[in-house]
């Protein structure tokens, strides 16, 4: 191909699956549903200025024909996190279901979307569903990878579904490499002072959004008592703040919080789960991890900046919800070689006649 074949992003957000698309295609429009309320619409502009962006009405028939599709609709109806409607009749399923019938109205060559692991464990009527009444002319295939695999300080499994009008696309495995950890990532970063503002030159370079929320006194003196691996969960009752002691009282139990306890993470270790809530402690300052430290734990080069129109809880959250940049030039990769040599390897996906499953390829490679 003499030019960059064309991509539409659909429920991107912010932008960092766009990072790696945008290697390999050339992205002519964005399109963002307007429930979101413009989440992540100031941050992608800002990365994207020459993208057309589209929240109310999606001119649809303007971009008939581009190769690519992609996005990374809200992943919350098969997720762990979703304690009141988590599964097939989740309100949150209709955000894939709006990405493959918007794909297929496009024309798209190929269409994909990522997910959590709950798509493919628990998922698997809807793919059925998807499978015959909205991409029948598709050949579609589904598969699991780690940010791990990809050069990603962070332990991220996540499910890719992939469809194609050609042929079952055949994803290949990452060659095995070192997993990064986090002080691979961002002990350069420790002497630069946090809050200094959306840009601040250092040396010849300039950073951007190495910034925090500023917590109480009474966290502080908590998070100083931490261990790298602990959470406030583990903390002796004298080095809890009083509120924290009350509730442990209360709750007659030692662990007062669940998934979201603020935790000090490990230095030799990689990340967990970027998440969009703000409970990661730095593993040696006594602070949380600020947005740009977040952000490279996404693989997302320093280049890539957070709107300062948003606010810090805002731009946590778009930190999270997303893919990590590497994964998306993974993707992006293995898409445009499919579109030039045409490559299939077929494993069939239970009694789905359209569907391929290349998870069980990647077992070994999934954490």
């Amino acid at each position: 191909m003499d030019t960059k074949p064309t991509a539409v992003g659909i429920s991107v957000f912010s932008g960092h699956f766009s990072v790696g698309i945008n290697k390999y295609f050339d992205i002519i429009a964005h399109f963002e549903n307007p429930d979101f309320k413009n989440f992540g619409v100031d941050t992608f502009k800002l990365n994207f200025p020459n993208v057309p962006v589209y929240v109310d009405k999606w001119p649809v028939n303007n971009y008939k024909g581009c190769d690519i599709c992609y996005g990374n609709p809200p992943c919350f109806g098969f997720s762990i996190l979703n304690t009141y409607d988590r599964g097939l009749d989740s309100k949150w399923n209709k955000y894939i279901y709006e990405l493959c019938e918007t794909g297929k109205k496009l024309n798209a060559k190929i269409i994909v979307l990522e997910s959590v692991q709950g798509l493919y464990k628990k998922g698997q009527e809807l793919i059925l569903d998807i499978s015959k009444n909205i991409l029948s002319d598709y050949k579609i295939n589904i598969f699991l990878t780690n940010a791990l695999n990809h050069g990603v300080a962070q332990n991220r499994p996540r499910v890719f579904f992939a469809a194609s009008k050609k042929d079952y696309i055949k994803f290949d495995i990452p060659k095995q490499q070192k997993a990064l950890v986090l002080q691979d990532i961002i002990s350069d970063l420790e002497k630069i002072p946090v809050n200094k503002g959306f840009k601040q030159k250092v040396g010849k370079k300039f950073i951007y959004n190495h910034e925090i929320e500023i917590r109480k006194t009474s966290m502080l003196n908590m998070w100083k008592h931490l261990k790298q691996g602990e959470s406030i969960n583990d903390l002796e009752d004298q080095h809890l703040s009083d509120y924290f002691l009350n509730k442990r009282i209360e709750k007659k139990r030692k662990k007062i919080f669940g998934f979201y306890a603020d935790t000090k993470l490990r230095y030799n270790k990689p990340c967990p789960v970027i998440l969009t809530a703000d409970k990661y402690i730095h593993p040696i300052l006594n602070r949380q991890l600020s947005i740009r430290e977040r952000a490279r734990a996404m693989s997302l080069p320093d280049n890539f900046k957070f709107s300062p129109t948003i606010n810090i809880d805002k731009q946590m959250a778009e930190v999270g919800k997303a893919i990590p940049a590497n994964v998306g030039t993974y993707v992006a990769e293995q898409c445009y070689d499919f579109l030039i040599n045409q490559n299939k390897e077929i494993i069939l996906f239970d009694d789905i006649p359209n569907v391929t499953d290349y998870t069980k390829n990647w077992r070994k490679n999934a954490i």
